[in-house]
């Protein structure tokens, strides 16, 4: 039964990621009859029954929307499900590493209200599984351009003007330590 739900997951998983590569989905895909949206999904999938269940609690929770345009259907991510692949983006990413540092250090600080505790804690995992080093509790460090997690952090955890900022640092004292860190001492 485990097995099996996180199959599903799995299945849920490939179809919002194929409908994030669009902004809308539209094919001739006829229920019962599921047609497979891209590849990625059809190698999850072994039965059509599978992808037809996995559509259905997409549509159930509100995550995509299913509509007619003649005798295609209009498939589409919600506003929840812009969000949810987001969250999918934001948990398998990691920040970029180009094979050349530039000598600027990325730094990102946070100053999430105490009332948004559990959002300031989560923006702290997600920059320390990305691989940023923590220099103080709400500041951290990174050798590369990574503005878009740093963004995508911000859309996703709803944090507003003054919470959440990066900037770039020609020096930082204890620079000597973070190039040993991440690997830049050569």
């Amino acid at each position: 039964m485990e097995k099996e739900i996180k199959k599903y997951g799995q299945i849920s998983k490939n179809i919002l990621t194929a409908l994030g590569l669009t902004a809308t989905v539209t094919s001739v895909i006829i229920f019962p009859g599921l047609a497979y949206v891209w590849d990625a999904i059809d190698k999850a999938v072994t039965e059509r029954s599978q992808a037809k269940a996995a559509f259905y609690r997409l549509k159930q929770r509100e995550i995509i929307s299913v509509g007619r345009a003649g005798k295609k259907i209009k498939i589409s991510l919600t506003p929840k499900g812009r969000r949810r692949l987001l969250s999918y983006k934001l948990m398998f990413s990691k920040s970029p590493r180009p094979g050349h540092w530039d000598g600027r250090w990325w730094v990102v600080m946070f100053d999430v209200p105490e009332a948004r505790r559990n959002i300031r804690d989560l923006v702290r995992r997600r920059l320390a599984s990305a691989g940023f080093v923590s220099i103080q509790k709400s500041v951290f460090v990174y050798p590369f351009p990574c503005r878009e997690l740093i963004t995508g952090l911000r859309d996703y955890y709803q944090l507003h003007g003054g919470e959440l900022y990066i900037f770039q640092a020609k020096v930082l004292e204890g620079e000597r330590n973070l190039k040993k860190t991440f690997g830049l001492d050569n």
